[in-house]
Protein backbone atom coordinates (compact mmCIF):
# COMPACT_ATOMS: atom_id res chain seq x y z
CA UNK A 1 0.00 0.00 0.00
CA UNK A 2 2.99 2.52 0.83
CA UNK A 3 4.75 2.00 -2.00
CA UNK A 4 1.51 2.59 -4.68
CA UNK A 5 0.28 5.56 -2.60
CA UNK A 6 3.71 7.00 -2.11
CA UNK A 7 5.60 6.42 -5.33
CA UNK A 8 8.33 4.62 -3.46
CA UNK A 9 11.47 3.76 -5.50
CA UNK A 10 13.08 0.48 -5.36
CA UNK A 11 15.61 1.66 -3.02
CA UNK A 12 12.91 3.07 -0.48
CA UNK A 13 11.01 -0.12 -0.89
CA UNK A 14 14.03 -2.52 0.04
CA UNK A 15 14.34 -0.18 3.11
CA UNK A 16 11.13 -0.17 4.43
CA UNK A 17 10.24 -3.26 4.07
CA UNK A 18 12.08 -4.77 7.10
CA UNK A 19 10.49 -1.74 9.02
CA UNK A 20 6.97 -2.38 7.71
CA UNK A 21 7.33 -6.32 8.44
CA UNK A 22 8.33 -6.15 11.44
CA UNK A 23 5.66 -3.42 12.64
CA UNK A 24 3.20 -5.69 11.13
CA UNK A 25 4.15 -8.60 13.15
CA UNK A 26 3.93 -6.62 16.27
CA UNK A 27 0.90 -5.86 15.65
CA UNK A 28 -0.31 -9.38 14.78
CA UNK A 29 0.95 -10.48 17.97
CA UNK A 30 -1.13 -7.95 19.82
CA UNK A 31 -4.29 -8.65 17.96
CA UNK A 32 -4.07 -12.49 18.41
CA UNK A 33 -3.14 -12.12 22.22
CA UNK A 34 -6.33 -13.08 24.00
CA UNK A 35 -4.83 -12.07 27.72
CA UNK A 36 -5.35 -8.35 26.60
CA UNK A 37 -8.91 -6.21 26.54
CA UNK A 38 -9.68 -4.47 23.57
CA UNK A 39 -9.12 -1.02 24.83
CA UNK A 40 -5.40 -2.67 25.58
CA UNK A 41 -5.05 -3.69 22.35
CA UNK A 42 -5.83 -0.43 21.36
CA UNK A 43 -3.60 1.63 23.01
CA UNK A 44 -0.30 -0.84 21.93
CA UNK A 45 -1.34 -0.70 18.50
CA UNK A 46 -1.15 3.11 18.41
CA UNK A 47 2.65 2.37 20.68
CA UNK A 48 3.45 0.39 17.82
CA UNK A 49 2.70 2.57 15.08
CA UNK A 50 4.19 5.58 16.87
CA UNK A 51 7.11 3.78 17.46
CA UNK A 52 7.71 2.91 13.98
CA UNK A 53 6.27 6.25 12.26
CA UNK A 54 9.93 8.24 12.90
CA UNK A 55 11.63 5.03 11.37
CA UNK A 56 9.14 5.04 8.37
CA UNK A 57 9.42 8.67 7.94
CA UNK A 58 13.43 8.78 7.66
CA UNK A 59 13.14 7.06 4.59
CA UNK A 60 10.74 9.34 2.86
CA UNK A 61 10.98 12.61 1.11
CA UNK A 62 9.39 15.39 2.19
CA UNK A 63 6.57 14.89 -0.45
CA UNK A 64 6.43 11.52 0.77
CA UNK A 65 5.79 12.44 4.19
CA UNK A 66 2.86 14.94 3.66
CA UNK A 67 0.94 12.01 2.06
CA UNK A 68 1.75 9.78 4.57
CA UNK A 69 0.60 11.98 7.20
CA UNK A 70 -2.68 12.23 5.62
CA UNK A 71 -3.49 8.05 5.38
CA UNK A 72 -2.01 7.69 8.95
CA UNK A 73 -5.01 10.59 9.39
CA UNK A 74 -7.72 8.21 7.84
CA UNK A 75 -6.02 4.99 9.72
CA UNK A 76 -8.73 3.13 11.96
CA UNK A 77 -7.80 3.62 15.40
CA UNK A 78 -6.10 6.56 15.48
CA UNK A 79 -6.76 8.92 18.39
CA UNK A 80 -8.33 11.97 17.24
CA UNK A 81 -9.90 14.87 18.96
CA UNK A 82 -13.54 14.38 19.32
CA UNK A 83 -16.07 16.53 17.25
CA UNK A 84 -16.97 19.97 19.25
CA UNK A 85 -20.69 19.72 18.91
CA UNK A 86 -22.50 22.40 20.43
CA UNK A 87 -24.03 21.02 23.54
CA UNK A 88 -27.90 20.75 23.23
CA UNK A 89 -30.04 20.19 26.49
CA UNK A 90 -31.44 16.84 27.02
CA UNK A 91 -35.35 16.93 26.67
CA UNK A 92 -36.81 15.56 30.10
CA UNK A 93 -38.90 12.05 29.15
CA UNK A 94 -42.97 12.44 29.42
Amino acid sequence: MLSQNLNLTNDQREKLRPIVTEEGDQMHTVRIDERMTPDQKRDKLIEIRQAFAPKIAAELTPEQQEKWKKMQEGMPGKKTEPAKEPATPATPPK
